[in-house]
């Protein structure tokens, strides 16, 4: 399964349990689909190029699932940069 939408505005931390959870699950789907499925990425800023390029395109099988790795690298980045 794969998120599609993260982004720091869905990771919540509890303070007093010190555990993050991931929210707004609305648009996880399976890893690998067809062509022919929709795909709805959540925010464009946080979705891997390849992804975008793969859905332009039109390829046969996505693969989708290193799409939540990057996007939680791009979130980390930027809580660290601020």
């Amino acid at each position: 399964m794969v998120h599609l939408d993260i982004k720091p505005d869905n990771i919540l931390f509890s303070k007093s349990k010190d555990i993050f959870k991931i929210a707004d699950l609305g648009l996880s789907r399976l890893a690998k689909i067809r062509q022919g499925e929709d795909v709805k990425e959540g925010d464009a800023r946080y979705v891997a190029r390849e992804i975008l390029n793969d859905i332009q395109l039109g390829q046969d099988v996505y693969e989708l699932s290193k799409a939540d790795i990057f996007s939680l690298g791009i979130s980390i980045y930027e809580l660290i940069r601020n």
